[in-house]
């Protein structure tokens, strides 16, 4: 869990177990990141497997960057207001009157570098939402955390992109 400097938790990461331990980096099953905004939005990043970087003594153990391999989701909602607990991505549940605003799927692996909010892959990847969907490769998402809100998301080469027939008019 990190908190910023009023004590308001900004990012909660997590993973169901652990499946390897090698020098500096643990192989993981089913790891997440949950990342928050002061406007009730939520920025969910889930995957079958994955690694992270430790460092530090144990106890102190501080995780850097990781890895999301396998199946990659990425979810932008919106929480409704008064929502007390948020259920853990692991969970399956979604949150009552949730509002799903974005959804990213990948096919390969995505770093994510947890000091400076950034996730990056050269596969493939779907972007959809209410508004309109992209397909193609080579995704860049980073997350400015001193405004908490996303700062950019880009597609290195775009294949396909539909936009909502009502933002045409």
């Amino acid at each position: 869990v990190r908190t910023n400097k009023k004590g308001r938790i900004i990012q909660k990461f997590g993973f169901l177990e652990r499946l390897e331990s090698l020098p500096g980096r643990l192989k993981i099953k089913q790891p997440w990141i949950q990342i928050f905004s002061k406007d009730d939005r939520i920025t969910e990043i889930t995957a079958q497997t994955g690694t992270v970087d430790v460092e530090g003594a144990e106890g102190q153990m501080q995780i850097p960057n990781s890895g999301f391999l396998e199946n990659v989701r990425i979810k932008m909602y919106r929480l409704p207001k008064d929502t007390a607990i948020i259920p853990s991505p692991l969970s399956g549940e979604i949150p009552e009157g949730q509002t799903v605003e974005m959804e990213v799927q990948l096919t390969e692996s995505v770093r994510f570098e947890r000091e400076i909010s950034r996730l990056q892959s050269a596969g493939d990847c779907t972007v959809s939402s209410k508004l309109f969907s992209v397909a193609g490769t080579g995704l860049l998402l980073v997350y400015d955390q001193n405004n908490e809100r996303l700062q950019e998301l880009e597609l290195l080469q775009v294949k396909q992109l539909r936009l909502a027939r009502k933002d045409l008019q």
